[in-house]
């Protein structure tokens, strides 16, 4: 009879054991399902703050327009600006544009140095270096 009270007593355990760490699995899926349950429900607060946000700002025109709405210019390349030839061809020499004025002025800004940023620091002073060069260019020196 000992035999069997050992077995039942290891056999009771076992399942002790088994349902212990069932019910410990139970929870943890509890508690992520909760927190899964809480997460999507913030997203989908979010999102719908976003569709409102988007509704909201296509009553106001801030969408993008519908095939419909575009007037003779089926790809949205036209300009809405009005533009005359004839400005073009006479040549206006109030805002005419010069290649030469412009290079200029570059050439002008380029000797004088940017006129921006901090200064730079002076070159380092030479160093002899052992093998008779000053940082790694050969000395005048003739052999």
């Amino acid at each position: 009879m000992s035999k069997k009270t050992k077995r039942l007593e290891k056999e009771n355990l076992n399942l002790t054991r088994k349902h212990d760490l069932t019910n410990r699995n139970i929870l943890e899926m509890a508690e992520e399902r909760t927190r899964v349950n809480k997460e999507m429900e913030t997203l989908r607060k979010k999102n719908n703050t976003l569709e409102s946000v988007i509704r909201r700002m296509q009553d106001q025109g801030r969408g993008q327009a519908a095939v419909g709405d575009l007037e003779g210019d089926e790809e949205g390349t036209e300009s809405d600006y009005e533009y005359d030839e004839e400005e073009d061809e006479e040549g206006s020499e109030e805002g005419e544009y010069d290649d030469d004025t412009e290079e200029e002025a570059l050439h002008s800004v380029a000797a004088s140095g940017p006129a921006y940023g901090p200064v730079p620091p002076p070159p380092p002073p030479p160093q002899n270096m052992p093998n008779g060069k000053v940082n790694g260019e050969a000395n005048d020196l003739k052999h």
